[in-house]
């Protein structure tokens, strides 16, 4: 790598993960599928400059499964997606909880899956030491508390008094998919295949479905095409498919050498 002071460090040059045989690149997705701690969330920054530095137009694609975890990495990477110029869409595919949740809510686009549940309570933490300095840390967990406040006041359809009860309360918060349409922590319910066997996409209230023909009762093939469905729905733009199919070759290229 060029060390002098004038050359511009690529992130390509930084960011080093396993991507699948490119799959994870060429779609622009970010993982967050485990405890959200100050290294989870390092990584995903790392990811998201780079696909910012690669395309700003295209859409990046957060899929979320995880217990929640720490406040503080949890917020530096919201406010690297409220700074991104780049849509970015968020899927909740299993549970997103506590921290995982406010990740879940700061997408442009908020894309719950069928069995899909989120969950918000209050700020939970611990602290020993000199008196004087739990009673400063409390001070700080009350401010901290109001910024949740206000984030969810700003991301969603609660009204004041529920968002006081779990905040203040403790009235810890579990929806699942459609009622998390119907409260504003959602935008979208990802269906894919409808397994009725008929071809339609359906309105319901605010849930979108978008459904396919099943073909036949092999089970195999209707979640590959499920999943297929959905990497579609992801697939860079068009205009980009020559660029992609360079970048593809010159890929298999290296690995050859």
């Amino acid at each position: 790598m060029d060390t002098n002071s004038n050359s511009t460090i690529s992130f390509n040059d930084l960011y080093t993960d396993v991507t699948y045989g490119g799959i994870i690149e060429r779609y622009r997705i970010i993982f967050i599928d485990d405890f959200i701690d100050h290294e989870l969330i390092k990584r995903c920054v790392l990811q998201l400059y780079k696909y910012i530095e690669d395309d700003e137009g295209t859409p990046i694609h957060i899929m979320i499964n995880s217990p929640g975890g720490h406040l503080d990495p949890a917020f530096w990477f919201i406010s690297e997606i409220e700074l991104c110029d780049c849509k970015i869409i968020t899927y909740n595919t299993g549970m997103a909880m506590s921290a995982a949740a406010k990740i879940f809510l700061a997408g442009d686009l908020r894309v719950m899956y069928p069995y899909s549940s989120i969950t918000l309570h209050s700020i939970r933490s611990g602290k020993y030491g000199v008196v004087n300095n739990i009673k400063n840390y409390t001070d700080y967990l009350d401010k901290y508390n109001n910024i949740v406040k206000e984030y969810l006041k700003r991301k969603t359809k609660l009204n004041d008094d529920k968002i006081k009860e779990i905040l203040e309360y403790d009235n810890e918060l579990t929806l699942l998919a459609d009622e998390a349409i119907k409260y504003g922590l959602a935008d979208q319910i990802y269906l894919g295949r409808v397994l009725s066997g008929v071809r339609r996409d359906i309105q319901v209230n605010h849930v979108v479905a978008y459904g396919d023909e099943v073909l036949g009762d092999n089970t195999y093939e209707m979640r590959n095409n499920r999943r297929m469905s959905l990497i579609n729905m992801m697939a860079p733009n068009k205009d980009n498919k020559d660029e992609q199919n360079r970048k593809d070759k010159k890929r298999t290229s290296k690995k050859k050498q």
